[in-house]
């Protein structure tokens, strides 16, 4: 069982890192079966949905925020031990020769492990997204590239590349918004504020059915008057992901909440959320959330 009062400290830093405008930071999840877990998953399902709400990417004038791209690298040695590096993210004491495992949740160590070992048996850039853990007890999803080296140190071996986009809120900084041009992404294929809402409107009739195997593509599209084509591109671009898999992460994080809340049996609750038996449901769980359906129930 994990401490409450710790538990408590980490959703406390949770809302001050949400309550900054900073919506890039998740609290770890544990084994519990508890109501700290689920206000927990609610919280990260929160931060999620702010982040992609407050792309400033996507919609946001420039002056009314500031964002900060930054880039952070690792020269690591065969057996993942810090060369050089420039990450400076709530760490108390430099990282060089300590194992890059460290700075990474268990889940993402684990990860890291494999695309390292696959990097080895294919010469190429790979790409993931890893957890690294922060001194408050938060993880900070970064999205990832690792490709071997050589030559620019004796014993490196692989160049880690974590990038983090943060959106400063100029107010809470003490400074007012500063007139000028930032650079902007041009979109490919959401072209207005009216195509954004667009696509938000298709978000939330997907969650919405979150209960129910999605229709076809050539329905949402014909439903929401835009072509197919349209559909899957411009929802990615909004969304960082299609269609099909943001539902079924809709679908797996209502079972979730039914398991967590209710005593409805596991097999009903794999009907409730669509899935066409229980052996697909709980794949689909366990891949999503590392543990299977019946684990949260261990304890009831």
């Amino acid at each position: 069982m994990v401490n409450i009062d710790a538990r408590a400290e980490e959703i406390k830093n949770m809302i001050l890192k949400m309550g900054a405008g900073d919506f890039s930071y998740r609290i770890p999840r544990s084994a519990d079966n508890t109501e700290t877990e689920s206000i927990i998953a609610l919280l990260n399902m929160l931060a999620q949905e702010f982040e992609v709400a407050y792309n400033p990417l996507f919609g946001i004038p420039p002056t009314t925020m500031i964002t900060r791209v930054q880039h952070y690298f690792f020269i690591l040695d065969d057996q993942n031990g810090v060369l050089q590096t420039n990450f400076n993210i709530d760490t108390d004491s430099p990282l060089e020769k300590q194992s890059f495992l460290n700075i990474l949740s268990s889940t993402s160590q684990a990860a890291f492990k494999k695309l390292v070992k696959t990097l080895k048996k294919k010469d190429k850039t790979l790409h993931t997204q890893l957890e690294v853990l922060s001194d408050k007890k938060l993880v900070l999803p970064l999205n990832c590239s690792v490709v071997q080296i050589e030559g620019s140190h004796p014993a490196a071996k692989f160049l880690v590349m974590l990038s983090h986009i943060q959106t400063l809120n100029p107010l809470l900084i003490g400074k007012l918004p500063v007139k000028r041009e930032y650079p902007m992404l041009k979109l490919k294929v959401l072209k207005s504020s009216q195509d954004i809402k667009k696509f938000r409107d298709i978000e939330v009739y997907i969650r919405k059915h979150s209960n129910e195997p999605l229709v076809s593509l050539k329905d949402i599209a014909s439903k929401f008057n835009i072509n197919e084509y349209k559909l899957k591109k411009g929802f990615k671009e909004l969304y960082q992901t299609s269609v099909f898999k943001y539902h079924l992460r809709s679908r797996l994080t209502h079972a979730l909440q039914l398991i967590i809340n209710t005593t409805d049996r596991l097999s009903a609750i794999s009907q409730k959320t669509g899935f066409k038996n229980y052996v697909h449901f709980a794949q689909a769980f366990k891949k999503e959330f590392g543990v299977s359906p019946s684990h949260h129930r261990k304890q009831k």
